[in-house]
């Protein structure tokens, strides 16, 4: 696919291997400490994306298609949390990973793909500079979150997916 941002480009594709090196035959640790590190690697991502990338876009994508990225960045963020929040041993640890895996995937996908979002900046000639700076943060981010010292960003559109279930919902166990 085509990107104007190769500095965003080779951290997703860091992540990227990461979550492929993920898998349910794994040691619990083994498990931890790659989803740990795909979950950290996403959330600069994310960060530098919400601060750098999204508002250069405004304006020049269509209004929903960036309304859509936003929801399914904040549903990446609370597979995030979820993630973050359980263990290894957790029924569902694997199934989130295995979600948040295709979810990353398929939204790089839309975005590099002909009328997808990056087509709206191809050609622009001050994104160069914008790349630059986006390596700059992310290194910045980088080497602040190594120690630990990070937390999973709250959803920016969705408050969280509880609060949106319509009233009187049931839960199937409840059935």
């Amino acid at each position: 696919g085509m990107t104007p941002f190769p500095q965003l480009d080779a951290e997703q594709e860091s992540l990227a291997a990461t979550l492929a090196g993920y898998d349910p035959a794994l040691d619990q640790p083994a498990k931890r400490r790659l989803a740990e590190e795909a979950c950290r690697v996403l959330t600069l991502i994310s960060q530098v994306r919400e601060e750098l990338v999204y508002p250069r876009c405004v304006n020049r994508a269509p209004t929903p298609q960036l309304d859509a990225f936003v929801i399914e960045g904040d549903l990446m963020r609370i597979l995030i949390a979820e993630i973050m929040a359980s263990r290894p041993s957790d029924l569902l640890y694997d199934g989130l990973l295995a979600a948040l895996k295709a979810a990353v995937r398929r939204r790089w996908a839309d975005e590099e793909a002909p009328g997808g979002l990056w087509s709206d900046l191809m050609g622009d000639p001050s994104i160069r500079a914008l790349d630059i700076e986006i390596g700059a943060r992310l290194n910045d981010l980088d080497a602040a979150s190594r120690n630990g010292g990070w937390t999973p960003l709250l959803p920016l559109g969705l408050e969280t997916l509880r609060s949106s279930l319509p009233p009187g919902a049931t839960r199937w166990t409840d059935l």
